[in-house]
């Protein structure tokens, strides 16, 4: 079965750079260089310093005291809404959406406002007409890679939803774990017109491997103490076996050079769909995603059963809306999850094919 569905980026083997770095860890431990006990607040500096490059590559200056260091993006993600929704308010976001973000405002116990979309992500007038009618704590926004979707920001868009959220006095939870996908920039998503109001989320799943549960918060002080506070309440701290691996991974020359390696394929892969799909916008696919709209009379659910049985996952739509029954027909590709090229374009040409005849009738039971 080749795995479309599940978003990692297993183009790059990361294993020699995980392994190098335990085997720094283990020589730390070896040595007594690394604490056994419980960490105090602040004691964690390193990874934070660490972390505040990391997060910064994009322009943004940021101070360590700004970080939170969590339990991988999702605990970012989780942290962040249980902190700026204990008043009260919903969380706005794209009608289509991680489905972690779903799952997050769930136990924060926060109304989920979908927001209309369109050819950029969120709708600055939707956006707008949303934060008029409801109290809005939070929106979360995905600027440089909108999952599902692949969508991307232009800077006129990511100001007009800044001007939006600041006009209503509503707090940006903009979503980064795909900014290692673009070559360092200015380009600074929401956070580069409204850093007073921005949180800062990702991790180190995708750009390192799922194995590495290693997240970051990035926000202003006050806004991170909130933050930091629900963060100890869940979790006390991340596991120092775990942030001194991702110490010397980010600190690995080799790093660049993977993150480098992992956006040529990526490209590669998505001349690839274009080819294959040439309804799909390439800018669309330069995160990994590829978001397939289905056409002739095609479910979702009818097309992803159809592709499972010719031995290929997809992810239906109804994963990632906020209001399932309006839900398009289409399904999500990850273009980056399988290692092999070749077993890749396979894949994706089993997909064309499929698309191209229609869909079988309804099945006769005796």
């Amino acid at each position: 079965m080749t795995d479309l569905a599940v978003n990692s980026f297993l183009i790059e083997d990361a294993s020699s750079l995980v392994g190098t770095a335990l085997a720094a860890v283990q020589s730390d431990l070896a040595a007594g260089d690394l604490p056994l006990a419980y960490l105090a607040t602040g004691e964690d500096e390193e990874i934070r310093a660490i972390a505040a490059r990391f997060l910064g590559r994009q322009g943004r200056e940021l101070d360590a005291d700004e970080i939170v260091v969590t339990a991988g993006a999702q605990a970012a993600i989780a942290s962040t809404f249980l902190a700026l929704t204990e008043n009260g308010g919903g969380i706005a976001c794209d009608a289509l959406t991680y489905p972690g973000v779903i799952s997050a405002a769930s136990v924060a116990r926060a109304r989920l406002h979908p927001v209309r979309m369109d050819e950029e992500g969120m709708d600055p007038e939707a956006f707008e007409a949303l934060c008029r009618r409801a109290k809005i704590a939070c929106v979360f926004l995905m600027p440089s890679t909108q999952n599902p979707t692949g969508r991307r920001m232009s800077a006129r868009r990511c100001a007009q939803l800044a001007e939006v959220a600041a006009r209503h006095g509503v707090v940006v939870v903009e979503d980064r774990i795909y900014d290692f996908l673009a070559d360092e920039s200015t380009d600074t998503g929401i956070s580069g017109f409204l850093p007073e109001s921005t949180v800062l989320v990702t991790g180190l799943s995708k750009c390192v491997a799922p194995i590495l549960r290693v997240g970051f918060v990035a926000a202003p002080k006050p806004l991170a103490r909130q933050i930091l506070a629900v963060e100890n309440a869940l979790s006390l701290m991340v596991s120092p076996l775990l942030t001194r691996v991702a110490v010397h991974i980010l600190s690995d020359s080799g790093f660049e050079a993977r993150l480098a390696r992992i956006r040529r394929g990526i490209a590669e892969r998505a001349t690839i769909a274009h080819e294959l799909f040439p309804q799909l916008k390439p800018e669309a696919l330069q995160g990994g995603l590829a978001w397939l709209e289905l056409a002739g009379g095609w479910s979702a659910d009818a097309f992803s059963a159809e592709a499972e049985a010719l031995g290929v996952r997809v992810a239906p739509a109804r994963f990632f809306a906020v209001e399932p029954r309006g839900a398009p027909e289409a399904v999500r590709l990850c273009l980056g999850s399988v290692a092999q090229d070749d077993v890749c374009r396979r894949a994706l040409e089993d997909l064309a094919s499929l698309m191209a005849r229609p869909p079988r009738g309804p099945q006769i039971l005796p």
